[in-house]
């Protein structure tokens, strides 16, 4: 800051341009006993106290305070600095070399590097700091503004109310439009043109969609009645249909193992019977249906058959019509004391070693029929 500007922080007289500067956009409050506060929208803000003592602090970093005896200092943001005393002298350091100060009796201030009357800066007798009476001044130009910022909000707001306002009334005068439109011949019109083309887009997009979708089957149906399942459901895959269902119905009885697994009918839509060359869509789930062995109680819990003679065992399990039965000696018998000879010790079916004769198992699964026997049989 130059010097005339720090020069105006301490010297009540010129104080134009420092209140000049708090013009400016924010808000500030003022009491009845004179306080008071200013913040401007610049970063600036101020206050005054009641007895005449307060401060300032500018947005560029200067800043300054009075006393309530009149004393003060000012600090500037380019390292200028100056003081008042109590009885009106007071000094001031610019930047660079310049400085000046002022007595108390006769208010002579000199500027410059000497005493010589010819650097004389200014004449003033001044008895108040600027500080204080700028923060009025602020706190004045404060409430205007605030004053002012309001009044334009609300035009502002109203303008955007009327704005609001005007775009509400042109689309509801665009809506009564349509509907009346709508409701003319041309308007009926135009909705059964818009409704047929429609239907025929879709109806075009449909049968592309079907026609695109079809697959060749590869395999006639008679080819596939016989086969195992699972090769039939793999023929269909690589035929391009992306979900095969496989429908299992356990009916046979143990005496019809060798149809166990094989497919006995296939359906693609609506056809049950079809040659190799048949396009279908590949969305169309298939269906290939086959039969398997019919699950069989035991004739034995697992914890009955323990203890029994394993050809008692072996012969009640094929009664019931088990297909693969397997007596398994350990040969754990030396002398006898502990473990009869042909008594079953275990019965598995497949990898089940504990069951019910209310379980079920597939009659074809392994029956294994674990007994003791001699060590060197």
């Amino acid at each position: 800051m130059a010097e005339h500007e720090g020069w105006s922080y301490l010297d009540s007289d010129n104080m134009d341009e420092f209140s000049e500067r708090t013009k400016e956009e924010g808000w500030a409050s003022q009491n009845s006993d004179g306080s008071g506060s200013f913040y401007g929208d610049d970063g600036s803000w101020g206050f005054t106290n009641a007895d005449g003592s307060g401060s300032y602090y500018s947005a560029d970093g200067s800043w300054g305070f009075k006393n309530a005896d009149g004393s003060g200092s000012y600090y500037g943001e380019d390292g200028s600095w100056g003081f008042r005393n109590a009885d009106g002298s007071g000094s001031f350091y610019g930047e660079g070399e310049d400085w000046g100060h002022w007595d108390s009796d006769n208010g002579k201030t000199y500027y410059g590097d000497s005493d010589d009357d010819t650097n004389t800066y200014s004449n003033s007798n001044s008895e108040d700091f600027g500080v204080a009476d700028a923060v009025g001044a602020a706190i004045d130009a404060g409430l205007f503004a605030t004053a002012v910022n309001r009044s334009k909000r609300k035009d502002k707001e109203e303008e955007l109310k009327r704005a609001r306002e005007e775009e509400e009334r042109k689309r509801q005068e665009k809506a009564a439009m349509r509907a009346e439109w709508r409701k003319s011949p041309a308007g009926r019109k135009a909705r059964k043109v818009k409704l047929i083309a429609i239907i025929v887009l879709t109806i075009a997009l449909a049968i592309a969609l079907l026609v695109s979708s079809l697959k060749v089957i590869g395999h006639s149906s008679s080819e596939m009645i016989g086969s195992g399942h699972g090769e039939v459901a793999e023929q269909l895959s690589a035929a391009g249909f992306w979900d095969v269902e496989q429908v299992e119905i356990s009916d046979l009885a143990p005496s019809q193992a060798e149809q166990d697994g094989l497919v006995t009918n296939v359906k693609i839509g609506i056809f049950s019977s079809f040659t190799a060359e048949l396009r279908m869509p590949c969305f169309i789930k298939p269906e290939v249906t086959y039969h398997t062995l019919a699950s069989l109680n035991p004739p034995l819990s697992s914890e009955d058959a323990k203890g029994m003679g394993y050809q008692e065992v072996v012969s009640a399990f094929e009664g019931a019509g088990y297909l693969d039965v397997v007596a398994e000696p350990r040969k754990d018998v030396v002398v006898g004391l502990f473990n009869k000879e042909g008594e079953v010790f275990e019965v598995r079916i497949g990898d089940t070693k504990s069951f019910t004769t209310e379980d079920q198992f597939k009659p074809n699964l392994t029956v294994t029929i674990a007994y003791h026997s001699k060590v060197f049989d």
